[in-house]
C-alpha cells in the first residue's frame, strides 16, 4: 500500500508534463497502459519485490489519472454539466476502492486482479474512438482537428454553433497561454497562501 502511495506523489509529476508533450487523449492511454501493466507484473509475482513493483506502477498510473481526467472531462464537457461531470470521477474513484473491499474478502487473490483488469481493459478499448480534446489541438495550432473533435463531442449541434464555441475556446486557450504561471505563485500572495494551506 504505502508504494502505491509513493508512485502516485510521482504520477502527476510525469503526467504533467505528458498532457503538454502529447496531449490529454495520449496521456490518459499511457496512465492506463501503465495501470494494465502493473496488474500484469504482480499476477504472476514470485517475489514481494515484483508485487512491490507492479503497486508503485499501479501508484503511477493513478497519480496520472488523477490529474489527466479531470482535465480533460473539464475541456471537452459543456460549462453547465462541468462542476456534476468533476464530482462523477471522484464517486467513481471512490467507487473502485469500495469495489476491492467487497470483492476482496471472498475472492483469490488472482480472481481480484482480473477484477481489476476487466474495467482498465475496457476503458482502454473504448476510449479508443474518443478525440483528442479540443484545447489542446488549439494550443498546438491545429485548428481543423479542434473543429472535428467539438464537432464529434457535440453531435447534432450545426457548424455555426461549434464554430462559435471554438472561437470561445481559441480565447480562453490565448490568455491561458499568455500567463505563465510558477509553481511559485502559489506562494507569492497572501490569498495563494491561503489557497495553498486549504488544499
Amino acid at each position: 500500500g504505502s508504494l502505491t502511495a509513493l508512485g502516485t506523489v510521482f504520477g502527476p509529476y510525469l503526467g504533467g508534463w505528458l498532457l503538454d508533450q502529447v496531449g490529454r487523449r495520449w496521456t490518459i492511454f499511457f496512465a492506463v497502459v501503465l495501470g494494465i501493466l502493473s496488474w500484469v507484473v504482480v499476477l504472476p509475482a514470485t517475489t514481494v519485490w515484483q508485487i512491490y513493483i507492479g503497486r508503485f506502477l499501479g501508484g503511477m498510473a493513478g497519480g496520472i489519472v488523477f490529474l489527466s481526467n479531470p482535465t480533460y472531462v473539464a475541456e471537452i464537457s459543456e460549462p453547465d454539466v462541468r462542476g456534476a461531470l468533476g464530482t462523477i470521477f471522484g464517486f467513481f474513484l471512490v467507487g473502485g476502492f469500495l469495489m476491492e473491499y467487497i470483492f476482496g474478502p471472498f475472492v483469490s487473490y488472482s480472481a481480484l486482479i482480473f477484477i481489476n483488469l476487466v474495467p482498465s481493459i475496457a476503458f482502454f478499448l473504448l476510449f479508443a474512438f474518443i478525440p483528442e480534446s479540443p484545447h489542446y489541438s488549439l494550443r498546438k495550432g491545429n485548428v481543423s482537428g479542434a473543429v472535428a473533435s467539438l464537432s464529434w463531442l457535440r453531435t447534432g449541434r450545426g457548424m455555426d454553433e461549434v464554430k462559435n464555441e471554438i472561437n470561445l475556446i481559441r480565447a480562453e486557450v490565448h490568455r491561458s497561454m499568455a500567463e505563465k504561471v510558477k509553481l511559485s505563485d502559489l506562494v507569492r500572495t497572501r490569498g495563494n497562501r491561503k489557497g495553498l494551506l486549504i488544499a
